[in-house]
């Protein structure tokens, strides 16, 4: 259906959406659900993918408000590269208005980083992919809840379940995996995204182990800040950050602590210049601010509205209140867990990985495979080394018979085969490889048309 008021024997009947007016969860609570997570559960609604839906309904919208402008968003369709829609930047603005005219539901545009956050730099502020609490998931299904991906999940600082205390999850204990942002098939909320397996707790899963006492205690601060800002940007909208440089360099310059603040935090001296300098045109990411705020025993929104006492008390003491956040301990490898899936890999029986990408399925650093199996790593990367290069030169043959197909149809067609049309008719960028292009040239003098 379209928006608009119906005609004949009903004129009070209310506008309709053209999508369904799904409501979207916990919008102004710290559990409010993400963008990204909405559109998931609206694909899910109307059974298709949610790129299918993104495709047919945004996209279209996207290309009327932005001439030329659509092809570019299809970027935002690799596994990961949708997650800026929940940060601050313009897309997930744009994305969430055209949702909100599509579902009539005004509340949408609350569901990205902007409106918890404000106008801070983007940077690492999101996660590369989703992460998840199993506990979480598993509790909602038993409840007959919604199955919602917050943005708190999404946030790079938030690393432990504020309900249940453990540590969020990044890969499907199935296919060890990350999840897709948005899926291409139709995977029912709480699954993987790649193998279709539940991903909450199950029962004869393994409890993860509670984390150390102080990462605990940095987490629940970093919960406790956001909630503050979150509470101040529902009541004053959009939060600037310009105040709290402003506010931190005037402190600065009247206290002359920018050695003493640098050495206990842990920032260097010559940074923390920058973050108060002229114009403040270096901008630090929200976890240098929320971890240089917790060593210093001041929230983010206390220096943002100029209450600094806690700040001037701390750098008075002898020793600051808290230590810099903790680092979690490298975990103890388990060496026949990774032999047997270094010898699958060896036999073919396991997908071409590289040691980095290897050890990350595994839960360890490259290097720690590296220095517990040097001979077998550099098997597997002169394994990976040749699958890549058989795949760049599948991809550069397909390619090019893609560029000879093209002048071909279009010369049938009676029209001049040029660069210009081959960039309309072959996906973006295809053009400007050096392959395709060449196979451009080749095409025109198998048809006569370039000497």
């Amino acid at each position: 259906m379209t928006i608009g008021r119906v005609a004949g024997p009903w004129p009070d009947l209310p506008p309709r959406s053209r999508l369904y007016s799904l409501a979207p969860c916990d919008v102004g609570t710290l559990w409010r659900e993400s963008l990204t997570g909405y559109l998931n559960r609206l694909a899910g609604t109307h059974r298709v993918s949610p790129r299918a839906l993104v495709a047919q309904e945004i996209l279209p919208a996207l290309d009327t408000a932005q001439p030329c402008g659509a092809a570019r968003q299809l970027a935002e369709f690799g596994s990961h590269g949708a997650m800026s829609l929940n940060g601050v930047g313009s897309a997930g603005q744009a994305w969430a208005t055209i949702l909100e005219h599509l579902t009539a539901r005004p509340e949408v545009h609350q569901l990205t980083a902007r409106w918890w956050i404000g106008d801070l730099s983007s940077r690492r502020l999101l996660r590369v992919a989703p992460a998840w609490c199993p506990d979480c998931l598993s509790e909602w299904r038993a409840a007959d809840r919604p199955i919602v991906q917050p943005l708190l999940w999404m946030l790079h600082l938030v690393t432990i379940c504020p309900r249940h205390r453990r540590p969020l999850t990044e890969r499907c204990c199935q296919c060890h995996h990350r999840q897709a942002v948005l899926a291409t098939h139709k995977a029912r909320p709480g699954e993987c995204t790649r193998c279709a397996q539940w991903l909450g707790r199950a029962a004869d899963r393994q409890q993860a182990s509670e984390p150390r006492d102080d990462v605990l205690a940095w987490q629940a601060w970093v919960i406790a800040a956001l909630e503050e800002l979150l509470a101040a940007s529902l009541a004053r909208g959009v939060l600037p950050w310009a105040p709290f440089f402003a506010n931190l360099a005037a402190f600065l310059e009247e206290e002359g602590a920018h050695t003493k603040l640098a050495h206990v935090t842990g920032v260097n001296r010559q940074l923390l210049y920058c973050w108060v300098g002229q114009n403040y045109a270096y901008t630090p990411t929200l976890g240098a601010i929320f971890k240089f705020c917790y060593v210093c025993e001041v929230t983010p929104l206390q220096l943002m509205t100029n209450h600094l006492d806690p700040l001037r008390y701390a750098i008075r003491q002898d020793v600051l209140p808290r230590s810099p956040q903790p680092r979690q301990p490298r975990r103890r490898v388990d060496t026949e867990r990774c032999r047997e899936a270094i010898q699958a890999v060896l036999a073919g029986h396991e997908d071409v990985l590289g040691v980095e990408h290897l050890a990350r399925d595994l839960g360890y650093t490259g290097p720690q495979l590296v220095y517990y199996f040097p001979d077998e790593c550099a098997l597997i990367t002169a394994r990976a080394d040749a699958y890549r290069a058989r795949r760049k030169q599948q991809r550069i043959s397909q390619v090019c018979t893609a560029v000879r197909q093209a002048v071909m149809k279009l010369h049938a067609e009676g029209r001049f085969p040029s660069h210009n049309r081959l960039q309309h008719a072959l996906p973006m960028r295809v053009m400007r490889m050096p392959d395709a292009s060449a196979a451009w040239h080749a095409a025109l003098r198998e048809l006569g048309l370039e000497a």
